[in-house]
């Protein structure tokens, strides 16, 4: 992939969704803006021993482009795992910080059965490790 982004920031709402920020460029909002690309998901887990934290690892692919972000363990996969999907909104970090919020083009990513499950299983995991299991207790 030539074109790999990172959000400048990733926040929560209110309602408890997701929403990473991405600095947009004209080909990445021509990708976005002609909904005629393909748009895929790949999530991974990592523990990052430096931090002693567990991550989540997401890859959004759009056409020939993708967009990288980490999520720490903790509430940021509850939001996830709660509402199933994500936000991406493409809005400069001058827009953001301005406040100027209109017409901001953005997208919501719907995780499927399988993906929602693997982050499922991936938090399980992290409460028996971490020593959370009474979650479990019935």
């Amino acid at each position: 992939m030539e074109n790999i982004y990172h959000p400048y920031e990733i926040l929560e709402t209110e309602e408890g969704e997701i929403v990473v920020l991405v600095e947009p460029d004209k080909h990445l909002l021509s990708l976005v803006e002609s909904q005629s690309e393909n748009v895929e998901l790949d999530v991974d887990v990592d523990y990052d021993e430096e931090d002693e934290e567990l991550y989540i690892l997401m890859t959004v692919y759009i056409g020939d482009s993708e967009i990288f972000f980490t999520l720490p363990y903790g509430e940021s996969w509850d939001s996830i795992i709660d509402k199933s999907s994500f936000s991406i909104a493409f809005i400069s970090e001058k827009d953001f910080e301005n406040k100027n919020y209109d017409q901001v083009p953005s997208m919501t990513i719907q995780l499927d059965d399988l993906t929602l499950g693997f982050i499922e299983g991936c938090k399980r995991t992290a409460e028996v490790l971490l020593g959370e299991e009474e979650f479990f207790e019935e």
